[in-house]
């Protein structure tokens, strides 16, 4: 996967069940094909049977997911390419949804409970490298922290700090 496109190995995937998926429909017409020129039977029946299904199937598969993206065959199928018309609002929804069923405040709560900061950042501080950096920045910000306060409170804070 190269740098200048991420998303090579998915593509790549893709390619790859869509050839599948393509090499799938293709059996089942040709087991169709070929189960018309079999000797009739139950046997035979069968095979026309579940080959006209896989083949019914798969084409309906396709139409399916294609209208979803674009206009299947180029045609002016009403009802399709829901995904690029759609977007903005498929997307707003989605938002909405993820901010009150999955990221809510009592789920975010809950979460932050669990959570051990204390030990987290015991753990992080105990680590020189990565505690010199922090230190470095919360040294550089105080200065600035304690002159946008005011005076009186600045003193206190100071006092308490030290």
């Amino acid at each position: 996967m190269s740098a200048a496109d991420p998303d090579a190995a998915l593509r790549v995937a893709l390619a790859r069940h869509r050839a599948i998926a393509t090499l799938l429909l293709a059996l089942m017409a040709a087991l169709l094909l070929a189960g018309y020129a079999l000797p009739p039977g139950y046997a035979t029946e069968l095979l026309q049977a579940a080959a006209k299904a896989g083949l019914v199937g798969g084409i309906a598969d396709w139409f399916a997911v294609t209208a979803l993206f674009r206009r299947p065959l180029g045609l002016p199928i009403p009802h399709t390419a829901i995904i690029p018309r759609q977007k903005e609002r498929l997307g707003q929804g989605l938002g909405r949804f993820v901010a009150n069923h999955v990221f809510t405040e009592a789920e975010v709560a809950r979460v932050i409970a669990r959570l051990d900061l204390a030990g987290i950042l015991r753990s992080f501080m105990a680590d020189p490298a990565a505690a010199r950096p922090a230190a470095e920045a919360m040294a550089a910000t105080l200065p600035r922290l304690l002159a946008s306060l005011e005076d009186g409170r600045a003193r206190r804070l100071l006092g308490r700090l030290l």
